[in-house]
């Protein structure tokens, strides 16, 4: 499948580690998330659309979701930009080539 770039990488881990903070509802590992983490754990969840916080899995499932409609928007933009340049660069050459042969 690949690999995730660093910053998504990073968050993948982020939100398993604050998952299973999280999962201690007795214990004070709960306790310092509620007053430390809570709000990073939200916005993370909130940043790769996880519906179900709970479910490990789906972190992964969802960052890379996240990952590949980036890169896919990335790829559309790359690609227009690169057929207006291609489109001026023909011009550029069709406009040599006439003032070549005119002289």
């Amino acid at each position: 499948m690949g690999t995730l770039p660093v910053n998504y990488a990073l968050d993948l881990r982020k939100l398993s580690f604050l998952q299973k903070l999280s999962a201690h509802h007795t214990s004070v590992m709960n306790l310092l998330f509620l007053l430390t983490a809570r709000k990073e754990f939200e916005l993370l969840c909130k940043n790769y659309s996880v519906t179900q916080p709970r479910a490990h899995g789906r972190f992964h499932a969802c960052v890379w979701q996240t990952f590949v409609c980036h890169f896919s928007g990335f790829r559309e933009v790359f690609y227009c930009i690169l057929r207006t340049l291609s489109v001026y660069i023909v011009l550029i050459l069709s406009v040599v080539f006439t003032l070549y042969c005119v002289n």
